[in-house]
């Protein structure tokens, strides 16, 4: 037999004084100042890339602009996905404000959490990265490409 199990949440009420509210209006304003600049950023990566892709003329520069290419588009695609969350935690933050509306300030804090989680992961994936660039430099199995820094 099934059996059927009723779970009730009960909502809790959190609520901020004006000094709260005052700092949610200063960090929605940074949080909206900073994702306007990222998308700036991600704009001039861009054209940047179409400038290159639109410039290459022989099969050699073919090869050396996409070397740059690539990592340019990599780094834009990367970067939009925090960029876009902060954005939306501004904006909803904002509206969360003007409204004194809990859903859309936990939609905020949503993309907040969303935002910073995505820079943690990224920035544990580089520090890896460069570990095991490191490790792989360090054992001498990336060619001859260690430097000679005796003194003679």
């Amino acid at each position: 037999m099934n059996e059927f199990t009723t779970v009730v949440v009960e909502q809790s009420t959190l609520k901020l004084d004006n000094k709260g509210l005052i700092q949610l209006k200063q960090i929605r304003k940074w949080t909206a100042l900073l994702s306007i600049l990222g998308f700036v950023f991600l704009a001039v990566i861009v054209l940047i890339s179409i400038v290159a892709l639109v410039n290459i003329k022989g099969v050699a520069e073919n090869q050396r602009q996409l070397l740059t290419v690539v990592p340019l588009i990599l780094i834009g695609v990367i970067y939009f996905f925090p960029i876009l969350y902060l954005w939306k935690f501004s904006k909803y933050a904002k509206e969360a404000i003007a409204n004194n509306d809990t859903l859309k300030l936990s939609s905020a804090l949503q993309y907040l959490k969303s935002h910073y989680k995505f820079m943690a992961i990224l920035i544990l994936v580089i520090a890896i990265g460069y570990l095991v660039a490191g490790g792989i430099f360090m054992s001498g199995r990336f060619g001859n490409s260690a430097v000679d820094i005796s003194i003679h």
